[in-house]
């Protein structure tokens, strides 16, 4: 009872008193075939709901009805699973059926975005059902409409979250100049960006890449002003190539959040070099694009060039003017160009043979690797410390590996300060982090170094921000403690 007292002075608080989940079948012309919904109180944490065929004559008025009626006096708001639902699907099949919207289908909440809220490692590009299994929340056993909503919607009401401040539709033009692009084909540069937002004024473009500085797809587009950032929405679901790109508003801050958390990728990748080119050719390659001799690296193997290279520019902006050039000729072969990242230079090195690790950034070199494997999606860095008190774990020596996807892999490497850890740590195999069993291994800095290249473990890396740890304390933050 006090539990539900808290949920309904929280209710009070953001002016709702129910939510409904809203989720439709559609074709990709916005043609609505089925609509279910889930109305949830927001003090009792009860639904109720149902699925309504609108293929049938007049079974898209009779939802707008049965809703209506049900809400009518009542202080709510729609949560759906993506803005497209209420932004574009809904509005669209609405006027094809010469149907008006009443204004509460202006606002929604996006379930993903209020996740990501309350989890803020979380992203809200992951689908709803990635984000519930990355929290291992399964789905609800109650006969719900929509069963992935609900169940996200009442966890969040569970833990007190506060659902305020709505999407509203045409909120995107007046608050906002940044949109963000989903679904890019891996080597769309800002070109193909601005093509793709044709008739609008852009100021920058900015791509997102993962751990291991790979392409996620995904882009921030700054406009010149709100007016045209509104009519860049205006592209969602359009295509670059065969890919179709889905289109958000978003803010300044997310963007800092999302392309700063790996810093800028500055490194291109050449390949399908002739066998003689130089480091003058690669030079006059990139012309008016200025690089210096000593940040070219000609990939050879026992002395032979495999016809790759590393080429390190000054900035981002660099960077994307020398992509341009890609599949552009040197003498009579045709240049592929790829964004890289310095662990892969390190990795290369030269005459194929690995670098130093503790050259490598954001590593201790310690010869003493243990390797992780079954770890909670949401585990983080300290919980790792946690999980080995009492073993000495080298400054900077956790490091999670992370999927293809940018996503948490459940498998992480930590260093050990000395030969004594090991058996410590290994004792540790099978012991639980929170709902799950870990495995623990013996591992080894090649193996390591394969990982965080994306070569091995099946992943890439990052982390490394905790290290430094003592007997017994469990936690640190790796910041020359040792």
């Amino acid at each position: 009872p006090e539990h539900q007292l808290f949920l309904q002075n929280k209710a009070n608080m953001a002016g709702y008193a129910e939510l409904i989940a809203l989720d439709v079948t559609s074709s990709g012309d916005a043609n609505i075939s089925k609509v279910r919904y889930d109305i949830i109180n927001i003090a009792t944490g009860q639904s109720m709901g149902c699925e309504v065929d609108t293929s049938v004559e007049g079974g898209f008025e009779d939802v707008l009805m049965q809703i209506d009626g049900a809400m009518k006096g009542k202080a709510f708001c729609f949560v759906t699973d993506g803005s497209e639902l209420l932004q574009y699907t809904y509005p669209t099949h609405a006027t094809r059926n010469g149907i008006t919207l009443v204004p509460y289908y202006g606002a929604y909440f996006d379930i993903r975005q209020e996740l990501a809220k309350a989890y803020p490692d979380l992203s809200s590009a992951s689908s709803l059902q990635d984000q519930l299994r990355a929290l291992e929340i399964p789905e609800t056993q109650e006969p719900a409409s929509c069963k992935a909503l609900v169940t996200a919607i009442k966890h969040l009401l569970g833990r007190g979250y506060v659902f305020s401040n709505p999407i509203t539709s045409g909120q995107t033009a007046q608050t906002t100049k940044i949109l963000r692009c989903r679904g890019l084909p891996f080597q769309a540069q800002e070109k193909d960006v601005r093509q793709f937002f044709k008739g609008c004024e852009i100021a920058k473009v900015l791509f997102r890449f993962n751990h291991h500085g790979r392409a996620t797809g995904e882009c921030f587009v700054t406009f010149q002003d709100e007016e045209n950032a509104a009519k860049g929405m205006g592209f969602d679901r359009q295509t670059i190539g065969n890919r179709y790109i889905e289109v958000f508003p978003t803010t300044e801050e997310e963007e800092t959040k999302k392309c700063a958390a790996h810093g800028q990728i500055n490194i291109v990748k050449m390949r399908g070099l002739p066998f003689s080119a130089t480091v003058d050719d690669i030079k006059r390659f990139f012309l008016p694009t200025e690089v210096a001799d000593g940040d070219i690296t000609i990939i050879s193997v026992y002395g032979r060039n495999t016809g790759e290279a590393y080429v390190s520019f000054k900035n981002e902006n660099d960077a994307n003017c020398a992509l341009q050039k890609h599949k552009s000729e040197m003498g009579n072969r045709y240049i592929e160009l790829f964004r890289a990242t310095m662990s892969e230079v390190q990795m290369q090195g030269l005459g194929g043979h690995a670098a130093p690790i503790a050259a490598m950034p954001g590593v201790s070199g310690s010869q003493y690797v243990i390797r992780l494997r079954g770890l909670p999606f949401q585990a983080t860095e300290m919980d790792i410390a946690e999980f080995f008190s009492g073993c000495q774990i080298a400054q900077q020596g956790i490091h999670m590996v992370y999927n293809a996807s940018d996503r948490p892999s459940g498998d992480a490497f930590v260093e050990m300060k000395g030969a004594e850890d090991i058996p410590k740590a290994v004792a540790k195999h099978r012991a639980m982090m929170g709902r799950r069993y870990v495995e623990v291994f013996e591992s080894s800095q090649l193996e390591m170094q394969q990982a965080m290249c994306g070569f091995g473990a099946g992943s890439n890396m990052g982390g490394g921000g905790m290290g430094g740890m003592g007997m017994g304390m469990g936690m640190g933050m790796g910041m020359g403690m040792g």
